[in-house]
């Protein structure tokens, strides 16, 4: 064994005569704090002046330094200016793919209570029981079944609560069908 004296914090440790070369820190944590402190930035051994640039930060617009291949990619300083411009920025009809507002299934009553009771209507008229399929629960299976409109949801909505708009189906049934599709609407 061998006795050497960590970078960092200056203590004594002892190590084994083959790592006598190599070894620098008595912990991993003392080699963090002095990578830290001395091998950041321009303090960096493997820094290369000729290939850094100089870029201003959209956000906070301080100056900060970028590798030339990331100069096209980088334009904030760091992940908090990044955040806080999209936040500023990147809003309903600033980002790039809105759409405009779409009513939400939630407000149109989708999830609410008439829905509910229509889904389960629905369920007890067709005995719980997948009409494409005849797939039901019972003898330790369990099926997951699902209520569907006939005729759209969006397109009728005065038929989205009529018993005679929905129809029992398991849920591969439901989602194998085609039913779902947009290459041609159903009637």
């Amino acid at each position: 064994m061998v006795e050497i004296t960590c970078k960092q914090c200056k203590k004594k440790f002892e190590v084994q005569n083959h790592r006598k070369n190599s070894a620098k820190f008595c912990s991993i944590k003392c080699r963090g704090k002095f990578k830290s402190k001395n091998h950041l930035g321009r303090k960096s051994p493997k820094w290369k002046e000729s290939s850094h640039i100089k870029l201003i930060c959209l956000n906070c617009e301080k100056e900060y330094d970028s590798i030339i291949q990331k100069k096209d990619r980088s334009n904030f300083c760091s992940k908090k200016c990044l955040y806080e411009w999209q936040s500023k920025n990147i809003i309903k009809e600033k980002r790039y793919n809105w759409k405009g507002a779409r009513p939400k299934r939630k407000k149109e009553g989708y999830f609410n209570a008439t829905y509910r009771a229509w889904r389960k209507a629905v369920f007890e008229r067709d005995n719980y029981t997948c009409q494409f399929c005849g797939a039901k629960s019972g003898n330790g299976k369990a099926i997951y079944l699902e209520a569907h409109h006939i005729k759209l949801w969006t397109d009728f909505p005065e038929l989205r609560f009529d018993i005679n708009n929905g129809i029992t189906l398991c849920k591969k049934c439901h989602s194998s069908k085609g039913l779902h599709s947009w290459e041609g609407k159903r009637s």
